[in-house]
Order: C-alpha cells, then sequence, then structure tokens
C-alpha cells in the first residue's frame, strides 16, 4: 500500500476514533460494511463478516446504544428495523449520525 493510501487510511480511522475511542477494527469494519451494502439482516452481516453469534454481539451492541458492560460511550450508530419480505426478520442500518461520521471518514480517503 502507497504512504498516500496509508495516510488517508489512517486519517479516516483516526476520525472514528476521535467521535468514539473505544470503537474496535471489527465495529468500524461493521460499520463501512453496512454503509456500503446495508441495511443487512444480522445473519447476513454475521455471514459477510465471518463473524460468530457470541462476536456478532460483541461487535454489534455498542454500535446500537453506546455502551455494553464492558464499554461504555455515547456512540450510537445504527438501528434496527423490520425486513421488507417478511416482517418477523430484522434488518440493521446505519442511522444518520451514522452515516454522517461514515462520510467525514470516507472523504479522508479521497
Amino acid at each position: 500500500m502507497s504512504d498516500l493510501k496509508t495516510d488517508s487510511l489512517t486519517s479516516a480511522l483516526q476520525v472514528f476514533r476521535d467521535i468514539d475511542p473505544s470503537l474496535t477494527i471489527d465495529q468500524l469494519i461493521v460499520l463501512l460494511t453496512l454503509g456500503k451494502e446495508g441495511p443487512l439482516r444480522s445473519a447476513d452481516i454475521k455471514q459477510k463478516l465471518n463473524l460468530s453469534h457470541h462476536n456478532f454481539a460483541d461487535v454489534i451492541e455498542p454500535l446500537f446504544n453506546g455502551h455494553t458492560i464492558r464499554k461504555q460511550s455515547n456512540a450510537s450508530f445504527i438501528e434496527s428495523g423490520t425486513y421488507a419480505d417478511d416482517h418477523r426478520q430484522r434488518v440493521v442500518y446505519v442511522n444518520d449520525d451514522g452515516m454522517k461520521v461514515l462520510k467525514t471518514a470516507l472523504s479522508h480517503l479521497s
């Protein structure tokens, strides 16, 4: 990877870290995936990112409400809603605050 791309990626990741220093790389990957491909069902996210059920909960929960038993933050980047074809299923999507963060971070990659 060129130095310019590395610097751009580092800068984009720093935007996320400035907003919420507790965000993990896995959480950033989930946000980027949902921003690009979402809304997605939980099962689809697990499959795409090769996350176990346990890891999925650890990664996703802080993005919803900003805290878990182990971490606390003020961030809320994603929400869930019903799946268009089957109202019994839920989908996860990036909310307005999450989209602002994604756009800001991705602007550093240009």
